[in-house]
């Protein structure tokens, strides 16, 4: 569960309430994630934003690796879209993960976007 407290509603920042449901298994080397999402937001009527993933990733050889994803959103009384998102990855170090792929819809307006960057856990650089 999460909650967002008022801090602008001049700029669009209301309260929200959120309940997002997670479940993550491994099947020897590939692991899959099932998520789920409703936040309501505060003073929208009407406006109930639902997410869901549904991913797998694994390892291709040495510090490379791979992912994809399908996931999606809708809003009470507007139409849902499905996307799907592909990338590989190189772990350079535990706490740094560079990689490259690419986002497209399967129906919705949205456009094909390709991406590159890294990823850095501070968490894991302080857990040591």
């Amino acid at each position: 569960p999460g909650v967002t407290f008022a801090n602008g509603p001049r700029r669009g920042r209301d309260a929200a309430l959120s309940l997002m449901a997670v479940y993550s298994q491994s099947f020897g080397p590939v692991a899959v994630d099932l998520n789920a999402a409703a936040t309501r937001l505060n003073r929208v009527e009407g406006r109930v934003p639902y997410l869901w993933a549904a991913s797998a990733g694994g390892p291709v050889a040495g510090a490379v690796g791979w992912g994809v994803e399908l996931w999606g959103e809708a809003t009470d009384g507007t139409p849902a879209s499905t996307n799907v998102l592909g990338f590989v990855g190189y772990t350079v170090r535990p706490s740094l993960v560079l990689d490259a792929g690419f986002t497209t819809p399967f129906d919705g307006d949205a456009g094909t976007t390709l991406f590159a960057g890294l990823t850095w856990n501070l968490g894991r650089v302080l857990h040591r």
